[in-house]
């Protein structure tokens, strides 16, 4: 019986998408093991950037990042695992600030296991950010937008309030001592890549901002009315047998008789 059973279970389990599964994994995590999957996924976004450029990790840790926002109990715990996903996306990111450390590691040597977590900390906070503003819209697609819509503007935000700092992935390139630094010119970016950029940023930002002023301001949905519905039960059949009953029986008998008895005096 619980070999069939397991057997029944383990059938179900196959028949599950991998997806569906990987999507389960990650919304039951909970508290700090939430804000280290959240984490890890940062690292895994890193993986994106330049030198690597393995894009496709994008498939895996952007889903995995809006499920932990879907499973947060509010917009609050959304900004706290997008912090942490930020966290480790810097962390890997900024690679080439130790690189550049090291150029004077006589002298600053002390900043080198200092520098790139205390810089992807504060990097992080623009992330949380974007989660937080998600963590106000509807799940599904308009919780998308508002992620994807969010993170642009904060990205944008991000070279003018406080930091300054620019994308991860515009890594600088190093000048050699040797070589004067005017000999090394970075190539400029075609027109359609601009365009390609301007438009692909407009869509985000204009597909955000209507994902959120539409929760934020639209009209409440109506919800439905409950409905009552009635269901027959079927209650099985009761006898009752032992000398008890029997007894029981034999008196209610017996008032019967005393009963057509007086009615018949």
């Amino acid at each position: 019986m619980n070999d069939a059973g397991h057997a029944v279970s383990s059938g179900h389990a196959a028949a599950i998408p991998r997806v569906v599964l990987f999507r389960l994994w990650v919304g039951r995590q909970r508290g700090l093991r939430a804000d280290l999957t959240a984490g890890g996924f940062g690292v895994l976004a890193a993986l994106a950037l330049p030198p690597i450029f393995v894009l496709p990790v994008l498939l895996i840790a952007i889903p995995a990042l809006l499920t932990l926002i879907d499973a947060a109990p509010g917009p609050a715990v959304a900004a706290r695992r997008g912090w942490w996903f930020g966290f480790g996306l810097h962390l890997l990111g900024l690679y080439w600030v130790t690189e550049a450390i090291l150029f004077e590691a006589a002298r600053f040597w002390w900043l080198v296991p200092l520098a790139v977590p205390a810089l992807a900390a504060t990097l992080a906070l623009f992330i949380a950010a974007a989660a937080w503003v998600a963590g106000y819209a509807r799940p599904g697609w308009p919780r998308v937008l508002a992620l994807a819509g969010a993170w642009v503007l904060a990205d944008f935000a991000r070279q003018f309030v406080a930091t300054g700092f620019p994308s991860p992935a515009a890594v600088p390139r190093v000048h050699s001592i040797e070589a004067p630094p005017s000999v090394h010119h970075e190539p400029e970016p075609i027109m359609t890549e601009r365009i390609f950029s301007a438009v692909l940023t407009f869509a985000m930002l204009a597909g955000g901002t209507f994902a959120v002023g539409s929760e934020l301001f639209g009209s409440p949905r109506a919800t439905p009315a409950p409905t009552l519905q009635a269901t027959a039960v079927m209650l099985p059949k009761v006898e009752i047998t032992g000398h008890r009953a029997a007894a029981l029986v034999a008196l209610n008998d017996a008032a019967d008789d005393h009963a057509a008895g007086v009615c018949v005096e």
